[in-house]
């Protein structure tokens, strides 16, 4: 599933929090984006009908639906898709063909090898 920038934000809240009320995350998000309580409140709302949040009584606690690892998945392969064609290979070429220091080179090639069978 999609989620927008702002939903996305809300969203890191809630992984970061877990189960947390709507007064709740008005706060954190007026703290960290001066977002307003209805600002906060519509983003739940969309993020409700997306089936990313769930609203558990009592106190409108809202729970993610979404993981973080769904989140990054979808957006890694939107990216992909968009950007390099479907081409998962032209991506890790563009990442690695810049200054990449060595021990990131080095994680990454661990990475990708392909055990031996």
């Amino acid at each position: 599933m999609k989620l927008f920038d702002a939903e996305l934000k809300l969203m890191h809240v809630l992984w970061r929090e877990g189960d947390t009320t709507a007064v709740r995350l008005s706060e954190i998000m007026t703290e960290l984006h001066g977002w307003k309580k209805t600002a906060t409140y519509t983003f739940i709302k969309r993020l409700m009908a997306k089936d990313a949040v769930a609203r558990i009584a009592p106190k409108f606690t809202c729970r993610a639906l979404v993981t973080l690892e769904q989140a990054r998945a979808y957006e890694t392969a939107e990216l992909v898709e968009k950007m390099y064609g479907g081409a998962t290979d032209l991506l890790i070429t563009a990442l690695v063909s810049g200054k990449l220091p060595q021990d990131e080179v080095a994680r990454l090639e661990r990475l990708l090898q392909v055990p031996e069978q």
